[in-house]
C-alpha cells in the first residue's frame, strides 16, 4: 500500500469516529433534556393548599378537610354498612 492510500484509510476512520462521537453526545444530551408529556398528577393535599391559595375555600374549610386528610381511615361498622339495594326481582 501506498502511503497516500493509508493516510486516506486513517483520516476516514478518525472522520467516522468523530462522527460517532458527535451523534452519541447529541443523543445522550436530548435524553437528559426536559421530559415532555403531561405533569405528574397532584396529590389531594397539593390540590386543597391550591384551592385556599385562590380563594377557593376559607381557612376553616381548609383545616377541615386537611384534618379529614390525614385522619386514618374508618372502617364501617355492622350497623352504619351502606344498605343493600336490590332491583325488581324476575320470576
Amino acid at each position: 500500500m501506498e502511503f497516500g492510500t493509508v493516510f486516506v484509510v486513517c483520516w476516514l476512520s478518525g472522520l467516522l469516529f468523530l462522527t460517532w462521537v458527535i451523534r452519541r453526545h447529541a443523543e445522550d444530551a436530548r435524553s437528559k433534556g426536559p421530559k415532555l408529556g403531561p405533569p405528574p398528577p397532584m396529590s389531594a393535599e397539593e390540590i386543597l393548599k391550591q384551592r385556599y391559595v385562590r380563594g377557593e375555600i376559607s381557612a376553616e374549610q381548609y383545616a377541615g378537610h386537611l384534618e379529614v386528610l390525614h385522619a386514618p381511615p374508618r372502617r364501617l361498622s355492622h350497623p352504619e354498612s351502606p344498605r343493600r339495594i336490590e332491583g325488581p326481582r324476575s320470576r
